[in-house]
């Protein structure tokens, strides 16, 4: 069988998604960079759903933090049990990312913020992007 073509594959996730909010770890940074050089090159409309990060609004409630705010470290930031999860697999990753999202909210819920921004003046650590995904 073979696998669908990008274009296939994205009007499938456009029709999975719907008009749902999306959570990406450094989507904004990593993610969405991609996803809209793709559309680019095949014609595409770039996704109009609201995408939160929870890198980004994580480093918006700590800015004292310098390490990278990557998966890992916000899986011990949060000490949150990942035994027995197969990591770097898309659907348990996803599992992940969702227990991580639910922290940084409880976080916010005890700040009393009801609302993130991305706010530009406040600079995340970021990771190296690999050569294959700029070209």
């Amino acid at each position: 069988m073979e696998p669908p073509s990008f274009e296939e594959a994205f009007q499938e996730f456009k029709k999975f998604i719907g008009d749902n909010v999306l959570v990406t770890q450094a989507g904004y940074e990593y993610d969405l960079p991609i996803l809209k050089r793709h559309c680019d090159e095949y014609g595409l409309p770039i996704l109009t759903n609201p995408v939160l990060d929870t890198k980004a609004m994580f480093t918006y409630i700590h800015p004292e933090i310098n390490e990278v705010v990557s998966t890992d470290f916000l899986i011990r930031y949060y000490d949150l049990n990942t035994d027995g999860i197969h990591r770097h697999n898309a659907l348990a990753d996803c599992g992940v990312i969702a227990r991580i999202f639910e922290s940084i909210l409880s976080e916010y819920e005890g700040l009393q913020l009801d609302h993130f921004t991305a706010d530009p003046n406040r600079m995340m650590k970021r990771f190296v992007i690999p050569e294959m995904y700029l070209t």
